[in-house]
């Protein structure tokens, strides 16, 4: 093969890989850069090395004489670590020389950014990982690898009405933290998801099946698997793991599925993650409303508050508030023309706003999401839709965000 074969080879295994795939390696970090120092191949599709000893059979000369083997792994975070019996810090900074000379033209070298050498010695035990992100500063991030929080997020995000992609998800996996990964068939669907589910170690519940977004703009979840296992895994992602997910599953329709067709629907289920409240809040325009519930003593006796635009994704809410005997209001919010959130219901709320403010002082340094809150008015409506009662607070929240700001 070519010096430029060879390289666009190896950028084409990085352009396919996914979280848990393993690969053959031989690299040469005193190579030309107009070379190929590592060239790669899968296990999967060359399980005895055969493939790549034929590339590497008229290897490029290099300064050292130099040629290191071993075999890379593609962790949970979706790094690359190379792992061999002689390698060391300065062939890390070779590796990424290399990488930042051919990353415009293949990109998917990109995903060796921040790439970690694991020294094996002849032991098989791990003598020491060596990784230095500084070196990878000239280096673009690359396209988040398949199975990687990153790629979940992406997937979640720019997910289109009606586009189906499977997933697999547990509460317990590496370092105990829930996870998910998401794929499409393009990216080697439930077959791929098995070597993902492995590489994120799952040590508790675990779920799969299908996920699309509805013309509604809700997620639909369809597994096999039991719908109060599926949503207990769900809720332990919204809450533990939101970078994960953003806001896309904080109220899914969760379907239930057999060889029969469809066996149970839950469509009610809302979780609580209050950063989704608060950035509807926040994404509220000048006279746009959204429903709400507030309760000072939701789940572990915290207060609480759910915000949608869709009145129907409360319902699960609206009846744990309703089941728990704590206080709580529901109604509608709406920002009027001078940017003030008012908050209306038809049941009263005794010192509303009050409430809120000191919630917004006692969580200011853990939950920052709340000052999406700031300046909010508080209304009961009698039958007829007419004011009742009106309470605010200027005085209070504008002394509450100088503080804030101090």
């Amino acid at each position: 093969m070519l010096p430029g074969e060879r390289i666009a080879h190896t950028a084409s295994v990085f352009e396919q890989i996914a979280v848990g795939q393993r690969l053959w390696f031989h690299f040469l970090p005193g190579a030309d850069l107009d070379d190929a120092r590592l060239m790669v191949t899968t296990l999967g599709e060359d399980p005895s090395r055969q493939s790549l000893d034929a590339m590497c059979a008229s290897p490029p000369e290099t300064e050292d004489g130099r040629a290191l083997r071993g075999l890379a792994y593609i962790n949970a975070e979706g790094l690359v670590e190379l792992g061999g019996a002689a390698l060391d810090r300065a062939d890390l900074d070779a590796l990424a020389e290399w990488v930042t000379y051919h990353q415009e033209v293949h990109a998917s070298l990109q995903r060796l950014r921040h790439a970690r050498l694991i020294v094996i010695p002849s032991t098989g035990q791990i003598q020491m990982s060596l990784d230095a992100p500084e070196i990878w500063a000239d280096v673009l991030p690359g396209a988040p690898v398949p199975g990687s929080i990153a790629h979940s997020r992406l997937r979640l995000s720019r997910l289109s009405d009606g586009e189906r992609v499977v997933f697999w998800a547990t509460d317990c996996g590496a370092q105990d933290q829930p996870q998910i990964a998401i794929l499409s068939e393009a990216e080697g669907g439930m077959a791929r998801l098995v070597d993902v589910a492995e590489a994120l170690g799952a040590g508790g519940a675990e779920i799969k099946g299908t996920l699309q977004r509805a013309s509604s703009g809700r997620t639909v979840l369809m597994s096999p698997d039991d719908l109060q296992q599926v949503q207990a895994v769900i809720a332990r992602l919204v809450i533990a793991a939101p970078l994960a997910v953003g806001g896309a599953l904080n109220d899914p329709i969760l379907v239930r599925s057999n060889d029969r067709g469809v066996a149970e629907t839950r469509a009610d289920v809302v979780f609580n993650d209050l950063r989704f409240a608060m950035k509807t809040l926040a994404t509220l325009k000048r006279d746009e409303s959204a429903w709400f519930i507030f309760s000072e003593q939701y789940e572990d006796n915290e207060k609480m508050m759910f915000v949608h635009r869709d009145r129907k994704a409360l319902k699960g809410a609206h009846k744990r508030a309703r089941s728990s005997g704590a206080p709580f209001v529901a109604g509608q919010v709406k920002r009027k023309g001078d940017n003030v959130l008012i908050f209306s219901a038809s049941d009263d709320y005794a010192d509303f706003v009050e409430v809120m403010v000191g919630w917004v002082r006692e969580q200011r340094l853990w939950r920052p999401e709340l000052r999406a809150l700031r300046g909010a008015r508080f209304m009961v409506r009698g039958e007829d839709g007419a004011p009742v009662r009106r309470e605010k607070n200027d005085d209070g929240w504008n002394a509450l965000f100088k503080e804030i700001a101090r």
